[in-house]
């Protein structure tokens, strides 16, 4: 069963439900739809500390996602299909940033652009 660890700015929006989509790099071992998901975050320092379940998921979509594509390097694309301002303000907010800019600068920060990855998807499970 997969596992996904998230963030410390993350863990409040994965535990409520809010946070129903993640975006990461491309695994080893992919993760599919149907796949049961574990969703955890580190209760200290990662890697050395213990972790703490946030929630179970069912995957529900694997999508391929190139974020910092585009003349100006800040256009994001799913599923081949490039994104409008509305398309990618409405990504962002699910995958917990307020805003396309805030996301597009995390992934820079975080992974270098251009990113290509997988937005994976889930439903929440009820408490198991």
């Amino acid at each position: 069963m997969p596992s996904l660890k998230f963030q410390p700015q993350f863990v409040p929006l994965v535990e409520s439900g809010e946070k129903t989509q993640t975006i990461r790099p491309i695994r080893k071992r992919p993760i599919k739809v149907g796949d049961r998901l574990l969703l955890d975050a580190w209760q200290g320092q990662p890697y050395r500390s213990k972790v703490r379940r946030l929630g179970v998921g069912i995957v529900e979509s694997v999508r391929p996602i190139v974020i910092g594509v585009g003349r100006f390097g800040d256009e994001i694309e799913v599923a081949g299909k490039r994104l409008d301002t509305s398309e990618r303000a409405a990504l962002s907010r699910a995958d917990g940033f307020s805003c396309a800019t805030d996301l597009l600068d995390w992934f820079k920060q975080n992974h270098g652009l251009p990113f290509t990855g997988v937005v994976i998807r889930w439903r929440l499970l009820p408490n198991e």
